[in-house]
């Protein structure tokens, strides 16, 4: 398959890219794209070990970093590395895990909506009668995103200021669908290719709560988006990723 540059619909020259996530059919021909367009990228994602991370010389324009999105620990390692070598983001994308097996990213996600400042601390209605796959969705999609978009933060607080905007765009693949006594719950963001899910409604939470916090204190002009994934990712025959 041919990509056609990113810049084709958008300008990335020289840009701060971050991309974080374990999906590496999603991940790596972005990241591949984007670094062609003239962008510089971070792929923060899960290796072996740290001998295993891939050199600048055999992917040019990318760095490649060892995080575990499970660990805060990890996570906060990435972002000194890429504080040693720049000096702001201007883009993070979060590609969101579709194995929910992983271990070490539960958390509650009550605390997500009560948090001290926060304009959405109002009660999350209860949807589904099955608070496993709610804990499940916000314990290893919601969670890790949530954590490293705060630790990225600064960086991105710092590129807004320098560029005048800045951005997070979360990715998601589709979970369980939602259903309320018996009816299925309206679609949120509009698509009629299948029902709303557990994971659409933690990520809609989780862009609100991440668009307030961003542009804390005062106004970053910091935007979050979602991409919700419908269709599987298709291999073109041949290609190979690391």
């Amino acid at each position: 398959m041919e990509f056609l540059p990113s810049i084709m619909l958008f300008d990335v020259r020289n840009w701060v890219i971050v991309v974080t996530g374990s999906e590496v059919e999603i991940i790596n021909p972005l990241a591949d794209i984007l670094s062609r367009s003239g962008a510089h990228i971070y792929v923060c994602q899960p290796f072996l070990s740290d001998n295993d991370v891939p050199g600048e010389e055999r992917y040019p324009g990318q760095t490649f970093i060892n995080m575990d999105d499970a660990s805060k620990a990890s996570i906060a390692n990435a972002v000194r590395i890429v504080e040693t070598r720049e000096k702001y983001v201007n883009l993070l994308i979060n590609v969101n895990s579709r194995d929910s097996a992983a271990h070490g990213k539960r958390a509650s996600w009550d605390s997500f909506f009560n948090r001290p400042g926060s304009n959405y601390t109002d009660p999350v209605p209860q949807q589904t009668h099955e608070v496993e796959d709610w804990d499940r969705v916000f314990g290893t999609n919601i969670a890790s995103s949530y954590f490293i978009a705060s630790a990225f933060g600064p960086l991105l607080r710092s590129g807004a200021e320098i560029y005048g905007t800045g951005c997070v765009i979360n990715v998601s693949r589709p979970g369980k669908p939602l259903v309320a006594g018996g009816y299925a719950l309206p679609t949120l963001y509009g698509s009629r290719l299948s029902q709303p899910s557990a994971s659409d409604t933690a990520l809609q939470q989780l862009n609100n709560l991440l668009a307030t916090e961003l542009n804390l204190p005062t106004q970053h002009r910091i935007r979050v988006n979602a991409i919700v994934l419908r269709q599987p990712v298709s291999h073109s025959p041949g290609s190979a990723y690391p």
